[in-house]
């Protein structure tokens, strides 16, 4: 039972990440065509976007302790397929955030095989790493807080 109530408040944490994303995304597409924000996510330049941090980085960093602090008791192979349902998810909600900017400025849709791997691929590591940041800190917090340090 107890597993299947930390399921639901995954989900439910995805789709309020989801909801704030899809929110995030009206903002910047409600902005003038002109302005700083809608130029740095729909710019094609790898130096210049925020496309990856915005649609996959801070996503993956609320899930993923989300991830790992409601899973800090699961098995090892359980938390592992939260992981990489979560980035799968992450994923397939690109699709919700175009639909607020036009076609022609989306330089990034309709992704190939290789975008999709190469969007997977930091996702999941980003997803990977604060999943365990997260599991660690509850293990820590349930053991009382131990001093860091020693004495």
């Amino acid at each position: 039972m107890e597993q299947r109530k930390g399921t639901l408040i995954i989900v439910g944490a995805f789709a309020v990440v989801v909801g704030i994303e899809v929110l995030v995304h009206w903002v910047l597409a409600s902005r003038p065509p002109g302005s700083a924000l809608r130029n740095m996510y729909l710019s094609s330049s790898k130096m210049n976007s925020i496309t990856m941090l915005v649609d996959a980085v801070a996503p993956s960093i609320a899930l993923g302790l989300i991830n790992g602090w409601i899973g800090y008791q699961w098995p090892l192979k359980r938390l592992c397929i939260t992981t990489f349902l979560l980035a799968v998810g992450i994923l397939g909600s690109q699709p919700l955030y175009r639909l607020f900017f036009e076609q022609e400025h989306l330089w990034w849709w309709p992704p190939t095989v290789t975008d999709i791997i190469f969007w997977l691929i930091p996702t999941l590591i980003f997803l990977s790493c604060f999943t365990y940041q997260g599991r660690v800190f509850r293990a820590w917090n349930a053991a009382g807080r131990p001093r860091i340090g020693g004495s």
